[in-house]
């Protein structure tokens, strides 16, 4: 397998991870740029001839194109873009991929940059793992807990006691959380 096939390949696993997570918009961007991007502008060269690992397991380089373009969308430098990403409705795939490679030559010098940095994601999930410690840590030592973390997906797992928590057959956190953690 190629190096480009096994980068398109982890676009493709990445836009899966994305659409089963309920992340529609990144999954249906992930899935475009791995099909669509070429060796015509710096970051889709440096992207599909990328010598580590490209997954999410390596160096995440699917997830640092698509904070690439978070970013610039968040800026609002590239309006086109901007109106793209939610709260917005999602977009028709055929808009959001020309877009999506416009931007990316627009804007290849500031992209190449953010490729240089894995990505920072703000998954709630990893509190379904650390809060059952948590509790058992609660439990034997009767104390409050406080946590203090850097780099914790933007203060997201700073708040576990504000999850809901299906575990196994036990219910946990807090009932009336709109965000229900239910892992395998």
């Amino acid at each position: 397998m190629t190096t480009e096939t096994r980068i398109r390949d982890s676009f493709a696993v990445q836009a899966h991870r994305c659409e089963k997570l309920g992340s529609p918009f990144t999954a249906r961007l992930l899935e475009g740029l791995g099909a669509n991007l070429d060796h015509a502008t710096m970051s889709g060269h440096r992207i599909l001839t990328w010598q580590g690992r490209p997954d999410a397991l390596g160096d995440a380089v699917e997830l640092r194109l698509a904070g690439a373009l978070h970013g610039l969308a968040r800026r609002g430098k590239y309006p086109d873009l901007t109106k793209l990403y939610p709260p917005n409705t999602l977009p028709n795939t055929g808009t959001l991929d020309r877009v999506a490679l416009e931007t990316i030559k627009n804007a290849d010098a500031d992209i190449m940059g953010w490729l240089d940095h894995p990505p920072q994601t703000n998954e709630v999930a990893r509190s379904a793992i650390l809060y059952p410690g948590l509790m058992q840590i609660a439990a034997e030592t009767g104390l409050p807990l406080s946590l203090y973390e850097i780099g914790c997906s933007a203060g997201l797992n700073l708040i576990p006691d504000r999850y809901t928590y299906r575990l196994a057959g036990l219910k946990a956190g807090q009932a009336c959380s709109p965000v229900v953690l239910a892992p395998d």
